[in-house]
């Protein structure tokens, strides 16, 4: 996908997150960082079988670049922070120290919406579907987030509350 749309729209695709992030400077050329840490050929946790992605050496990357040109700028991490809790604790812990603003969740609140969603304030819904494909743990939480529509579409009770989502798996 990226290589396609560098060719397209003539950027660059770098070799480091530190030459992504500096542009080869010693300034950052970023107003945020978002990182995916899941497209490649990864292996599974024996005991969860969770994908083993990179996602703490990518934010360490990130943070050593921080730290390299003395700036911080927001990160959003795709989905969850780690598949091992003390990764996420440790990205935890570094964002804290070094002042660094990290959220993680679904991103696809923030990406195009085909064919396009607009719905009238105050409107009422019945009810709201999200399909995915894939794996629970890559797409699944992506369903998941977008079934709830991050408060944007959520069914309300009659006190005025969500309801949660409710996921199905094969024939449910």
């Amino acid at each position: 996908m990226s290589r396609e749309l560098a060719q397209k729209h003539g950027f660059k695709i770098a070799k480091t997150i530190d030459e992504a992030l500096t542009l080869g400077t010693d300034r950052l050329q970023v107003a945020g960082v978002f990182s995916i840490g899941e497209h490649g050929d990864y292996p599974f946790t024996p005991d969860t079988k969770q994908h083993m992605y990179p996602r703490r050496r990518f934010f360490d990357e990130i943070a050593d670049c921080f730290r390299r040109v003395g700036q911080v700028v927001p990160v959003f991490n795709d989905k969850h922070l780690a598949y091992r809790w003390s990764d996420a604790k440790h990205m935890f812990d570094r964002a804290a120290a070094m002042k660094i603003p990290l959220l993680a969740g679904s991103s696809l609140p923030v990406t195009w919406r085909r064919p396009a969603l607009s719905l009238p304030l105050g409107c009422e819904l019945e009810g709201a579907l999200a399909v995915g494909h894939s794996g629970l743990e890559a797409y699944g939480f992506h369903a998941l987030g977008d079934a709830a529509m991050h408060g944007r579409a959520a069914p309300r009770g009659r006190n005025g509350s969500r309801r949660r989502p409710r996921p199905a798996r094969g024939a449910d």
